[in-house]
C-alpha cells in the first residue's frame, strides 16, 4: 500500500433449503406451475408468459409492498418461499413480483432471517440492497446478527489516509505460500470462501496456500484475534487471461469454516449495475509503501477516487475491458501497490454496508499520475462468484 500521501435490513435469505424448494411448495397448482418453468401474468393481449429462472443469484431486486403492508424486495423464488403462500398458490399472487421484465420472482421481507448459528449473517455470498429502511447504522458495537457487511466502524468516509483500525475491517485475508511473509490480500465473502485475484493462485496449487484472518500487524505475535487456515480448493475463472489480466478473480476454499466474530465478518457483494464514477472508495492491504519498497506491517487503507470508464480506457495503452473497474489519485500517490494484489476496494452503501467492488488487479508501477489502479468489477462476476462459493 502506497505510503506517499497517507502511508441486506440485513442481507438474509428464508429458512428453508434452496436446494429443495420445489418440494415445499405443496400445493398442486405449484407442481403444474414448475412443471410448465413459469407462470402466465395478465390477460388478453398483455397477457405473457414469465419463466422461474434457477440460475438466478440470492440478491434483491426492486423494492415492494407485502399483503402486510410492511416493504421488502423481490428475489428469485427459490429465494424467498414463504409459509403463507407455499400450501396455497393463490396467496402466491399477492406476493408475486417480475425480476428484469421476465423472470418470476416473490416479494421477500427484509426482516426474514434463519435461526441458529448460520444465520448470524444471512444466506451467504450476500448482495447488498441498494436501498434499507431501516439504516442499520447509527453504531455498530457487537458482531451479533448484524448481517454482511458491517464493521464496529462508525458510519462515514476516511477523506485523507491512515494505518486501518484492527476492528474496522474483519473480512480482510492475508494470503501467502509457505515462507512468505505477505503475498497477496483477499476478502471473507462467506464463512468458508475468500475471493481474491487469478494472478494471485496461478502459480500454486492449494495445498501450497495459507489464509489469515483476523490479521491487523504482522510483527504482533501470539495474537489471539488471528486465525490461520490451509486451502482445500481454489477456484479460478477458467477465463482468466494472464497476458493482460481478464477476469482476474479467483475463490479459494478453507479447509474448515470460519468462527464469526469482532475480527472475522464477511463483506457483502455489490448489486448489479452500481454506478460508481466519481464516488471515493478504500483500498486496504499489506502492499509495499512504494513500488519496489517493503511491504508494511500494518493494514493500512487509502481513499480512492472511481474514474469513468472511458478515461480509464484513455489513460493506457493495454486493453482495459468492461469487466474493469479503476479508481486512483489523479494527482498519484493514492493506490494499490505490490503485495495488495487480490485485496478488496469497498464502498459504502448509503445504509453504511461495505460492499466489495473490485479486487485488485494490476496498474501501472504504483500511484503514477493519471493513471489508475486496475480492479475486477466484482458485480460483473455476480454469477460466477454464486456458482462458485458454494463448492
Amino acid at each position: 500500500m502506497l505510503l506517499l500521501l497517507f502511508l441486506f435490513g440485513t442481507v438474509l435469505s428464508v429458512s428453508v433449503s434452496e436446494d429443495d424448494y420445489k418440494s415445499k411448495l405443496l400445493d398442486p397448482t405449484w407442481q403444474e406451475v414448475l412443471e410448465e418453468g413459469g407462470l402466465h401474468i395478465g390477460g388478453g393481449r398483455s397477457k405473457r408468459f414469465i419463466a422461474i429462472n434457477d440460475n438466478q443469484v440470492n440478491m434483491a431486486y426492486q423494492g415492494c409492498v407485502l399483503p402486510n403492508g410492511k416493504t421488502g424486495h423481490c428475489r428469485p423464488l427459490r429465494h424467498c418461499i414463504q409459509e403463507e403462500f407455499r400450501n396455497d398458490f393463490i396467496k402466491f399472487m399477492d406476493y408475486v413480483c417480475i425480476i428484469n421484465q421476465n423472470s418470476v420472482g416473490a416479494c421477500c421481507p427484509d426482516d426474514m432471517t434463519r435461526g441458529g448459528a448460520e444465520g448470524l449473517a444471512g444466506d451467504l455470498p450476500a448482495t447488498a440492497p441498494r436501498e434499507e429502511q431501516n439504516e442499520a447504522l447509527i453504531k455498530v458495537t457487537r458482531a451479533e446478527t448484524r448481517g454482511c457487511g458491517l464493521s464496529t466502524r462508525q458510519q462515514g468516509r476516511v477523506l485523507g489516509a491512515r494505518q486501518a483500525n484492527p476492528r474496522e475491517w474483519p473480512w480482510m485475508a492475508s494470503i501467502t505460500p509457505e515462507g512468505f511473509e505477505q503475498y497477496c490480500g483477499g476478502v471473507l465473502i462467506t464463512d468458508r470462501h475468500v475471493m481474491t485475484a487469478a494472478h494471485c493462485t496461478r502459480r500454486w496449487k492449494a495445498e501450497e496456500l495459507f489464509v489469515r484472518l483476523g490479521e491487523y500487524d504482522f510483527k504482533r505475535n501470539n495474537d489471539s484475534r488471528t486465525y490461520n487456515f490451509r486451502v482445500s480448493e481454489i477456484r479460478q475463472h477458467e477465463a482468466f487471461e494472464i497476458s493482460n489480466y481478464k477476469n482476474d478473480i479467483a475463490i479459494l476454499k478453507l479447509d474448515r469454516p470460519a468462527v464469526f466474530n469482532t475480527y472475522v465478518w464477511p463483506i457483502c457483494l455489490p448489486p448489479m449495475n452500481l454506478e460508481l464514477t466519481g464516488e471515493p472508495a478504500i483500498v486496504i492491504g499489506w502492499g509495499t509503501q512504494w513500488y519496489g519498497g517493503p511491504h508494511s506491517n500494518v493494514l493500512m487503507e487509502v481513499t480512492v477516487p472511481v474514474w469513468d470508464h472511458d478515461e480509464c480506457v484513455a489513460a493506457f495503452a493495454d486493453s482495459i475491458f468492461n469487466e474493469t473497474l479503476c479508481a486512483g489519485g489523479r494527482e498519484g500517490g493514492k493506490d494499490a501497490c505490490q503485495g495488495d494484489s487480490g485485496g478488496p476496494l469497498m464502498y459504502q452503501m448509503p445504509s453504511g454496508r461495505w460492499t466489495a467492488v473490485g479486487v485488485v488487479s494490476w496498474g501501472l508501477r504504483c500511484g503514477e499520475p493519471n493513471h489508475p489502479g486496475l480492479y475486477a468489477r466484482v458485480d460483473k462476476y455476480l454469477g460466477w462468484i454464486a456458482q462458485n462459493a458454494r463448492f
